[in-house]
């Protein structure tokens, strides 16, 4: 069945060719993979094969990282296999895949994992969708042991138990996992989905089920449902990683060859269609839902081979929508924009309906205005086409990814790998290798036209009727005739074709005299360079090849967040999202946008808690036009006023969210009060963010804009002699630079609040959500051995915390047990506890918190519980050494944070070393019940 796929990317398509034409396939006999019905040539590295019994399985050899390995079991059955009185049981059948099989006893998988260093969520996982549930295996180790646990565990999906004490200790969980996605966001998603598919089975077949099949389910239905689906024929093994592809392929048959099923494999559900429908509108309304208006037109779907043909003709359509969502972009800039974002997009939904929609966001009182540009610039697309610019700038970034994936390709993450290949097994497209793609696309360029693209684009919107979407917060008196109303004024205005954006060139490539650099050192451990230029710009490069033909650069100058006002840390917003968009003097953000397409830059501002900063990810080539932006923004940005509006409108929509669910409350407020009311936690006020203006921007930015130290890191596939002529060129020739970092010593001050009564927090959402948080006053992060040695404790407590409250109790999807230790902040660091859980068991769980932390206090834990916390820490460290993402955040301090070099060398000896006993010793101090600070976030009071 093919996978959900609402939208097609055309960045995303690649375009490949053979000679053959595409095989012709019976309906009753269908190929076996993809790439047998297709005229695309498959990628000849993975091993492809199937068992006797039906199990289908890819095979690849992957080195990055080394002794590492992705495994992934793909079951053909998803919630649309479900009866009626089955629903939600797929989703829960894959958390019985966790409790209990023929040969692992409740309870002991997880365990068994940890001890080999995969951690529960990042390395051991799963996940239900409509039409499939995966199982996932992130291997640390591709040692004889490691692989014998995992295909023996991963073998025993064919064996599972269920049994009914088991599924009845399962139920708590699974629905506080349904209370937790009950948010307004989910409950618009079913609205819409009953709107534009009224005849479709997925329109009453989300995955997570009804409280009433999950609180009631006997035995019987969730075997009718495994019995059916869990078999060799609908099963796909995937296996990505550094070993030998013919040994793996022996494990394969060993694990899996005598996989049978007894009775018959279950019927391929009807998943309806679309039928002909008058112009009609949906709406949605409810507290804490963004605003969002949709233009939609439906067809009945069609199945199509991945051919080269039908991508080519996706490609084409993916550009006509991209070029339709840059112009959304360009309006979204302006200072009165009727919305904050639009896009336009094409695809197939589960082999029901294939769906074109243009779509805004917008504020509730705009969401007519909205509507009516998206409605004129969709007809002004369709009635005047595109212009060769816009299509060629769109073309270029398509060159770049396809390029940019061919040269990357032999470094690709095992992890990504395998999720590729299920991906591509599952919506029946055709595994290919980037290289073939890039040279394909060259070869078939031609057939991109515009006129083909218009044709393409056209098309899509042909013949149906437009279904209107409307969510909002907003309540409508009559909201069809209301939206009906809106979108046949818009469509009354005629439209005029759209005028042509002025050619321009980038005018910052010229920033003076090359830098001259004045020191250089080279530092042993871990092979890094440090240098500085002449106007004290700073530089640490360390040259990698962990990423074949990428560069990661990171520049950081100035305080961050030490440098708001007083009072005022909520304007450390400004820089992270309305810095950038305010263009430089020489061009708007939208200008520097056509002038960088087909180049590999990025504008990623942030201000963390100690500094301003940037990021990208480039390539050799790109560096040159990354540092170069950089150095504009930092000698001529503009702070346009449409910057600002944007960013206050964003925030408007953003803000309305957070009040509709505990977490939302609780980044909220609780972040500020835990920080006693610091502004430099949580988020500021809307009316405070309305009263900003761009001289509140410039006060807060300019300063260490114009002086402050700047340091920069450099990380990848280059050689430092190239680096260095970069960066003397543009960071090295700006004006001088102050020599050394401010240490902003009266302004790092942040205190635990006073413990006492539990502090009470309402949201706003539903009536059966609440979160119970406790917090202790922890040591803070600058001693890094006493810090790591703290998360080994937030380890074990989350180890307690989810084998009580998960496991025995049942009462929460994912309790969490968290310790924050600033560096920032000399004395400040916490450690918290958070359980999501009903109202009326917020004060019992209260209580089970305290009975752990005083198992922590009075050492109640274990060498083996430490055992399962650490191990998957050191994998992870291991894994680090091979990742420019890690290496990038050692370097790009290593001149200013004197310690940064430290950490990174002490950090295994740190894990490795600790006793049982040290850490009974600092979990005697730390959990302290008379510290306790505890918050309950209820929901609204009954009125």
């Amino acid at each position: 069945m093919k996978a959900s796929s609402i939208w097609v990317s055309a960045l995303a398509m690649s375009l490949t060719a053979t000679a053959a034409p595409a095989a012709q396939t019976d309906e009753a006999e269908q190929p076996d993979f993809p790439h047998q019905a297709s005229d695309l040539p498959v990628d000849e590295n993975v091993v492809y094969g199937e068992l006797e019994n039906g199990l289908r399985y890819a095979i690849l050899e992957n080195d990055t990282p080394t002794n590492t390995a992705a495994l992934r079991m793909r079951i053909d059955m998803g919630a649309l296999m479900e009866a009626d009185d089955q629903r939600g049981l797929a989703h829960f059948i894959e958390h019985m895949a966790f409790n209990g099989s023929e040969n692992v006893p409740e309870g002991d998988m997880v365990k068994i994992l940890e001890r080999t260093g995969l951690a529960f969520g990042p390395d051991t996982n799963a996940y239900t969708s409509f039409d499939e549930t995966v199982y996932q295996l992130d291997l640390p180790e591709t040692d004889e042991e490691t692989l014998d646990t995992a295909f023996f565990l991963m073998s025993e999906l064919d064996d599972l138990t269920m049994t009914e004490s088991a599924i009845d200790n399962e139920r708590g969980v699974v629905l506080s996992e349904k209370r937790v996605r009950n948010t307004p966001s989910f409950r618009n998603a079913e609205a819409r989905y009953d709107f534009l598919f009224p005849d479709a089975l997925a329109a009453s077949r989300f995955p997570i089920g009804t409280e009433e099949v999950l609180s009631n389910a006997q035995r019987e239905r969730f075997a009718d449902l495994y019995r059916k689906y869990y078999r060799p024929e609908r099963a796909f093994f995937v296996a990505v990683g550094d070993f030998d592809a013919a040994e793996i392929e022996g494990r394969i048959r060993e694990a899996f060859g005598d996989w049978t099923v007894e009775g018959a494999e279950g019927p391929e559900p009807d998943l309806g269609g679309v039928s002909d429908r008058a112009l009609s509108a949906g709406y949605f309304q409810e507290e804490g839902i963004p605003t969002s208006i949709a233009i939609n037109v439906l067809d009945p779907y069609e199945a199509k081979a991945d051919t080269l043909e039908n991508r080519i003709e996706q490609t084409r359509r993916g550009l006509g929508n991209a070029i339709l969502s840059r112009r959304f972009a360009t309006i979204s800039r302006q200072e009165d924009a009727p919305f904050l974002s639009a896009s336009a997009g094409q695809g197939d939904f589960l082999e029901t309906a294939s769906i074109a929609s243009v779509s805004a966001v917008t504020e509730p009182e705009k969401w007519a205005d909205a509507l009516g540009v998206i409605e004129n610039e969709l007809r002004r697309a369709q009635e005047f086409g595109f212009s060769q610019a816009e299509l060629d700038e769109q073309i270029a970034n398509m060159r770049t990814a396809y390029r940019n994936a061919a040269e990357q390709a032999d470094t690709r993450q095992s992890v990504n790998l395998a999720n590729s290949l299920v991906g591509s097994f599952s919506g029946d497209d055709v595994f290919v290798h980037p290289r073939d793609a890039y040279e394909i696309f060259e070869a078939n360029a031609d057939a991109l036209s515009l006129e083909a693209v218009e044709t393409a684009f056209r098309e899509q919107w042909e013949g149906e009727t437009p279904l209107l979407y409307l969510s909002t917060s907003q309540t409508l008196e009559e909201p069809e005739a209301e939206i009906l109303d809106a979108y046949r004024a818009a469509a009354s205005q005629e439209v005029e074709p759209r005028e042509d954006d002025a050619a321009a060139e980038f005018a910052y490539q010229d920033f003076g005299e090359v830098g001259e650099v004045i020191s250089r050192e080279v530092v042993e451990d871990p092979e890094i360079t440090r240098i500085r230029f002449a106007n004290n710009v700073m530089l640490n490069f360390k040259q990698t090849d962990f990423e074949d033909d990428v560069v990661r650069v990171r520049m950081r100058f100035g305080g961050g967040a030490l440098e708001t006002p007083q009072g005022e840390g909520g304007q450390r917003f400004l820089f992270s999202n309305a810095y950038a968009q305010g263009g430089l003097g020489e061009h708007s953000f939208d200008e520097i946008q056509r002038l960088m397409a087909g180049k590999s830059v990025g504008l990623s501002f942030g201000a963390t808690s100690d500094a301003f900063q940037a990021s990208a990810r480039t390539t050799p080539g790109d560096l040159e036009a990354q540092l170069e932006l950089w150095a504009a923004y930092m000698t001529d940005p503009a702070y346009r006023p449409e910057s600002l509006a944007q960013f206050q409108q964003l925030y408007r929509i953003f803000y309305q969210t957070l009040g509709s669910t505990p977490q939302g409350v609780m980044n909220r407020d609780v972040t500020q009060m835990i920080h006693s009311g610091d502004t430099r936690f949580g988020f500021p006020g809307e009316e405070e963010v309305e009263t900003w203006s761009l001289d509140d921007s410039r006060a807060f930015i300019e300063p260490a804009r114009q002086n402050a130290a700047l340091e920069i890191g450099i990380v990848g596939d280059i050689t430092e002699k190239e680096a260095v002529a970069l960066v003397a060129r543009t960071l090295g020739a700006i004006p001088e630079r102050a020599a050394a970092r401010s240490d902003f010593e009266d302004v790092r001050t942040v205190e635990f609040p006073e413990t006492g009564e539990t502090a009470t927090v309402r949201h706003e959402g539903e009536a059966d959500r609440a979160l119970a948080l406790v917090y202790w006053p922890a040591p803070d992060g600058q001693e890094a051995r006493r810090a790591r040695h703290m998360s080994l404790l937030a380890e074990i407590f989350q180890l307690k915390l989810t084998e009580r409250v998960r496991e025995q109790e049942a009462a929460t999807y994912s309790p969490n047990a968290y310790y924050t230790g600033y560096r920032t902040y000399p004395g400040y660091g916490y450690f918290r506890v958070m359980l999501d859980l009903k109202p009326e068991d917020v004060d019992p769980f209260f209580e089970i918190t305290e009975e752990l932390a005083a198992d922590m206090r009075e050492g109640r834990f274990t060498g083996d519980e430490l055992d399962r916390a650490r191990r998957p820490l050191l994998e992870n460290i291991e894994e680090n050494q091979e990742q420019n993402g890690y290496w990038i955040g050692v370097v790009s301090e290593a001149q200013t944070d004197d310690q940064a070099l430290m950490r990174h060398r002490t950090q295994r000896a740190d894990y490795e070393d600790v006793t049982l006993e040290t850490l009974k010793s600092l979990a005697a101090e730390q959990f302290d019940s008379a510290n306790e600070y505890r918050v309950q976030i209820l929901p609204p009071e009954a009125s």
